[in-house]
Order: structure tokens, then sequence, then C-alpha cells
């Protein structure tokens, strides 16, 4: 008796090994049912079916192997104004497969951003991380709220089209903290490389790069 419930375990054992050989599209259906025959399988309407769900199973398993893409040399990760650079630069000097994984939507088409004067909603909303600073000693204890983009454009789709290259000391004070290199006159000539400045290139601003600055205009009194 105790043999004969071994044979079965054995058998079960057996078939379900071949059941997710099928599954993974390692083996046909023609090589799982010869092979259930030779370990004594005998057909029922509840295999039958199962047999079918998981022949499908390994069919689409072979699709998606036959159509999957190559490697990527590249993954980035975040779509932002830096994501989204790395990934032109490598693209074009490099020529590499390059994957660029963005967590929210393309901004094309929605209101909120194509839209100027109601920029302010993108704040907190859904395609904002929501991210706050530590809280304050100097405001009370407040944590203030820091504008990071959830969509495909970061923070660059969601802050009014402002560019801001941070204030000298800021740089300068990494620097002094033992990141050479990153002072503000060390790292002034690469923002001046991006910027196409509407008054020319000066000596802190720079002219003919990707990216457009303008003043507003006309400037509201109160600014």
């Amino acid at each position: 008796m105790e043999d004969r419930r071994k044979g079965f375990r054995d058998q079960a054992e057996e078939t379900q090994v071949l059941l997710d050989e099928v599954a993974h599209g390692r083996i046909s259906r023609r090589i799982f049912l010869a092979r259930l025959a030779a370990i004594g399988v005998v057909g029922t309407s509840f295999l039958a079916a199962t047999i079918d769900q998981v022949v499908a199973a390994g069919e689409n398993q072979i699709t998606q192997h036959r159509n999957l893409e190559q490697p990527f040399d590249y993954i980035i990760v975040g779509g932002g104004g830096a994501g989204c650079v790395v990934a032109r630069r490598l693209a074009e000097n490099s020529g590499a497969r390059i994957l660029l994984i963005e967590a929210g939507p393309s901004d094309a088409g929605i209101n909120s951003i194509s839209q100027p004067h109601i920029w302010f909603t993108n704040l907190g909303g859904p395609y904002d991380w929501g991210m706050k600073y530590a809280p304050q000693v100097a405001l009370n204890g407040r944590e203030i709220s820091i504008a990071r983009g959830k969509i495909l454009g970061g923070c660059g789709s969601i802050n009014a089209m402002l560019w801001v290259r941070g204030h000298p000391d800021d740089y300068n004070s990494w620097a002094e903290e033992g990141c050479a290199g990153w002072d503000f006159q060390s790292i002034l000539p690469t923002f001046k490389s991006i910027e196409d400045w509407e008054g020319g290139a000066t000596a802190m601003r720079g002219s003919n790069g990707p990216l457009r600055c303008e003043l507003p205009n006309p400037v509201h009194p109160v600014a």
C-alpha cells in the first residue's frame, strides 16, 4: 500500500514538472503528452483543461521571448531635466541602446502644464512627488514643500518655466567641504553652455545653448 502511495506521489510530481516545462515554453504539447504516457498518466477532462491552459501560457512565453528587446547599454531612471539630457548625450555620442524610465506620464495635453497661468495647481498635485524639507528651527519647525516633478520633463514641466541656477555660496560651500571642482567659478562654464540668454553672452550668461532664457515681459510692478 505504501509503495502504491509513493508511486502516486512520484507520478504527480513528474506531472507537475512537465506542466511547468510546458508553461514556460520549454517543451511542446506533443512532447508533453508523450512523456505523460511514458509515466503512465491517464488523460482526464480535468487534465485536458489544465493542459490547454499551460500550453497557452507556454505559447505566450515563446512569443514574448521571440519579441524580447535586445539588452540595453544604459538604463536611466527618471525622465526629468537631468535624465533626459543624459539620455540624449549618450545617444548622440555613443550610439548605445538606452532605456529611459519615468514614473509619471508625458506632459503632452495636460492643461495645468500647457497653460502657464495655472501652473501653481501642479504643486502638491498628481504630477508632484510631494517631498518636503526637514522641519526648520528658524521657521518654528515648519516643513517647506519641494516641488519635484513626477512627469516626463520633471520639475521643468511644473515649475512655471523658471531657470534657477542656485546661489554661488551654495556651490562654494560644497567645494569647501571637500567636493573639489564644485565651486561656482568651476561650474559656471557648464551653466553658460546650457543657456541661450536673450541679451547674448556675458561674463555670467551664455548664448547659443539649448535652453532659451528670457526675463518676464512685461515685469509686474510688484516683481
